[in-house]
């Protein structure tokens, strides 16, 4: 029986059998790696609740994105089959996917925020990436669901087109995001001799081919005669790139952890830092991650930095570095 505004000669495509396997492959992957996600966000609430008794925006988003894959998933794959075409199917879909979207980029732009010191430079950010993606979404709506609903031959053809410029846009803002953030880290810490972020600036590398190769694989996809492997390793990619920024931003605690550390033991032992500019660098990365803003501005002086040095660092333990990370409030 169709559903709500299907038209009668709507017709439900029967995959081959290998497309229904590698798909079925593909969720069984994202599932399992579903799982391994979850640990983690769990492991990350757990210690930001510990600390603050608070949930910041990082957290929200982790779990906005975690529990709309999980849902999207099987229904993208064997129920797909059993549930019938309607318009609020596909509008219950691409609700799921707008929420995907929006928090992934926005995840994004908060660890680059953690690299910015201007405030007003961090709402422009935010507020332009979400307007781009939510225009993108909005098309999407226009143009998927009628298309999806086999309305005309026309909406069809034009969605073959749009969903390809769509995905190609995704994966220029992705691209644009990871750039900007290995920019900001080469240039605002290596740069001044913090070469413990090095580690950063790999792993951020590693993680940009594999993101970008996913995004492609997508594109790619779409060209096969069934769309059941294209939905489901769509599904998938979002999963690989959640479990990359929540590692991304473990790794990015634990090297701030290191160099504080290192540097309190210097100042205990000798009671001044060899490397002025090393120390500068770093204690404004601190105060960015911990959110205080004083000591985040790019102009203080060396008198200033000498005299918070001992009190930030040495409070500064892996469970607070976190928690000023998952608040995702450096710079208010």
């Amino acid at each position: 029986m169709p559903g709500t505004l299907v038209p009668p000669w709507w017709t439900q495509a029967e995959p081959q059998q290998s497309a229904v396997i590698l798909a079925s492959f593909c969720w069984g992957f994202t599932m399992a790696l579903a799982v391994f996600c979850c640990t983690k966000a769990f492991s990350q609430t757990n210690r930001a609740w510990r600390r603050s008794h608070h949930l910041g925006t990082y957290i929200i988003m982790v779990w906005l994105l975690a529990t709309a894959n999980i849902v999207v998933a099987p229904l993208l794959s064997g129920l797909r089959q059993l549930i019938p075409s309607s318009f609020w199917y596909l509008f219950f879909m691409l609700c799921l996917w707008t929420i995907e979207v929006q928090c992934l980029t926005q995840i994004m732009v908060n660890r680059i925020s953690l690299l910015l010191y201007k405030p007003a430079e961090i709402r422009r950010l935010k507020i332009s990436v979400a307007v781009i993606i939510a225009i993108i979404n909005v098309t999407v709506f226009i143009v998927w669901i009628p298309a999806r609903l086999q309305i005309s031959t026309l909406w069809i053809r034009a969605n073959a087109v749009w969903d390809r410029i769509e995905k190609c846009l995704f994966l220029l803002v992705d691209l644009a995001l990871n750039v900007k953030f290995m920019w900001l880290i080469k240039s605002q810490l290596i740069a001044q001799g913090l070469t413990q972020y090095k580690r950063v600036y790999r792993f951020n590398l590693l993680m940009v081919g594999v993101s970008i190769s996913l995004d492609v694989a997508i594109i790619a996809l779409m060209s096969l005669p069934e769309d059941c492997v294209y939905i489901q390793v769509h599904a998938l990619a979002y999963m690989v790139k959640l479990y990359i920024e929540m590692n991304l931003a473990e790794l990015m605690g634990k090297v701030i952890k290191k160099s504080n550390r290192n540097r309190n033991e210097c100042v205990a032992m000798d009671g001044w830092h060899p490397d002025q500019g090393r120390r500068a660098g770093e204690e404004r990365m601190t105060a960015a991650l911990v959110g205080q803003p004083g000591k985040a501005d790019l102009h203080s002086n060396a008198e200033e930095e000498e005299k918070d040095i001992g009190t930030v660092g040495a409070s500064l333990d892996e469970e607070e570095t976190w928690e000023a990370y998952s608040r995702s409030e450096p710079n208010k």
